[in-house]
C-alpha cells in the first residue's frame, strides 16, 4: 500500500490509506496527476513539510484548507495565462490562484495518505471520507458549507435511443446557481462511459438537456429539470427523435453497376443488407480517415447488428498500408475491402451517380436497397458513423 510513497509516511498515514479500496487507492492517492499541470515530485517535499501537522489533517482534512486559507495568499490577477502553479512553488511563494489553491489542496491530501480529487464539473477539490463519500474543501473565503448535501444519480439509457448518448455531444446537465444555469464540465474526467453510471451530485435544482442534430441541420431539443434532495435518484437519458424524411440525394442502378471486391465482379445489389449498403471510399494516409476509424471503433457493435452491407474501398498507394490494417481489424465483421489504387471503383461509383468528387477523402455513401442515395459525406464529418447509424436505424 505504501509503493510509492517516501521515508516520511507515517504508520497513521499507511493506516488511513487501508480505509479504502485499490481502485480508490491508485487514482486518487498514489495517482500523480491531478488536474493538467506539470507534473513535479511534490510528495516527499509536502510530507516533510507537514509531518507535524500531518496527524491532525488525516483525522480531519478541513483543517488542510484552513492552513491554506491562513497560510497562502489568493492572488487572482497575476497568473494571465492560467498555468497551473506547482505545490512546491505555492509553498516558496505563498501565493496561488483559485485553481492552483485547488490543486495544492489535492497535492497535500494524497502525500498525506488522504483520497483527494480535483472534480472537473465544477472546478473544487474534494476529499473522501470512507464512510460518507466526497466532502467539498471548503476555504475561508468561500460561502459553500464544509459537508455539502450529496445525492447519488443514476443514470440510465432508454431503450428507444438508437445510439449511446455521449456527454456533451448528445446531452449536458446543468445546475442552477445564483439563478442561473452553470453546466457541469466533465471535459478531462469523462463519465457515461457506460450506462447505468452513478454519479454523486451536490443537492440541488438541474436540468439535462438533450439533442440531435437532423442531415438537414435543423436540431430537436428536450428540456427537463429535477431536484436532487438527497435520497437516491434515477434519471433516464431519453434522446429526442429525429421525425425527418432523410433527402434522396442521388441515386444508382444496383443491379447493374458491378464493381470489383476480391478481384471477382460484384453487383452493389448483391453487396447490400435488408437495409441499404455503406459505401466509404478512403485514402489511409489522409488524416481524416484516422478519425473514420476511431469513430468505427466505438459503433462497431452497433454496425454488426444493423443489417447493412458495408464495402471500404482503400484508394491511393500503400504507403499507408498499416493504417489500412487498423481499419479491417477495428471496422464491422461484415465489412469487404477492397484495394482501389487506380480509383477505378470511385470513379465508376461516382460516374454513375453524376457525383462531383473533389478529392477530398474520405467519401461515405449511404444507398437504399432501392437504389436511392440518401448520405453523402466528403471529408472529414464530425460523428458521420452516427449519423449514418441513425438513418439505417430509421429505415422501414
Amino acid at each position: 500500500l505504501t509503493f510509492g510513497f517516501s521515508k516520511y509516511l507515517h504508520t497513521y498515514q499507511a493506516n488511513n490509506i487501508k480505509k479504502y479500496d485499490e481502485e480508490t487507492i491508485d487514482k486518487y492517492i498514489l495517482n500523480p496527476r491531478i488536474q493538467l499541470e506539470k507534473i513535479t515530485p511534490w510528495r516527499p517535499t509536502l510530507q516533510m513539510e507537514f509531518s507535524k501537522q500531518g496527524k491532525q489533517f488525516v483525522k480531519d482534512p478541513q483543517k488542510i484548507a484552513k492552513w491554506i486559507f491562513q497560510n497562502v495568499k489568493l492572488n487572482t490577477t497575476e497568473n494571465y495565462y492560467g498555468q497551473v502553479i506547482s505545490p512546491e512553488g505555492i509553498l516558496k511563494t505563498k501565493e496561488a490562484d483559485r485553481v492552483s489553491r485547488e490543486v495544492f489542496f489535492v497535492a497535500i491530501c494524497r502525500s498525506l495518505g488522504i483520497a483527494a480529487r480535483y472534480e472537473w464539473a465544477t472546478g473544487r477539490s474534494q476529499y473522501m471520507l470512507p464512510n460518507k463519500g466526497w466532502q467539498y474543501a471548503t476555504f475561508g473565503d468561500e460561502k459553500a458549507k464544509v459537508s455539502e448535501p450529496m445525492t447519488n444519480v443514476i443514470f440510465t439509457s432508454s431503450n428507444s435511443n438508437d445510439t449511446k448518448p455521449e456527454y456533451f455531444y448528445h446531452f449536458a446537465l446543468s445546475k442552477l446557481t445564483n439563478g442561473r444555469f452553470q453546466t457541469l464540465d466533465y471535459e478531462y474526467d469523462m463519465p457515461f462511459s457506460q450506462f447505468p453510471d452513478t454519479l454523486s451530485l451536490s443537492n440541488g435544482y438541474y436540468r439535462l438537456l438533450t439533442g440531435r442534430r437532423a442531415d438537414d441541420g435543423s436540431v430537436f431539443i428536450r428540456e427537463e429539470y429535477f431536484n436532487l434532495t438527497g435520497s437516491d435518484t434515477t434519471v433516464c437519458i431519453t434522446l429526442p427523435k429525429v421525425n425527418t424524411e432523410p433527402k434522396i440525394l442521388s441515386h444508382i442502378d444496383l443491379e447493374h453497376k458491378s464493381v470489383n471486391i476480391k478481384g471477382q465482379p460484384q453487383t452493389l445489389k448483391s453487396l447490400c443488407g435488408e437495409k441499404g449498403l455503406l459505401l466509404m471510399f478512403v485514402n489511409p494516409a489522409n488524416e481524416p480517415t484516422r478519425h473514420l476509424i476511431a469513430d468505427f471503433t466505438t459503433l462497431k457493435n452497433e454496425f454488426e447488428s444493423a443489417k447493412v452491407g458495408i464495402a471500404a474501398a482503400i484508394c491511393g498507394d500503400n504507403s499507408a498500408k498499416h493504417i489500412a490494417e487498423s481499419m479491417e481489424a477495428n471496422f464491422p465483421n461484415q465489412t469487404l475491402f477492397e484495394q482501389d489504387n487506380a480509383m477505378e471503383m470511385l470513379k465508376s461509383v461516382t460516374e454513375a451517380m453524376k457525383y462531383d468528387f473533389g478529392n477530398n477523402y474520405p467519401l461515405l455513401l449511404f444507398i437504399k436497397p432501392n437504389g436511392d442515395v440518401i448520405f453523402i459525406s466528403e471529408g472529414y464529418r464530425i460523428a458521420a458513423p452516427d449519423s449514418i447509424l441513425k438513418l439505417i436505424c430509421n429505415q422501414q
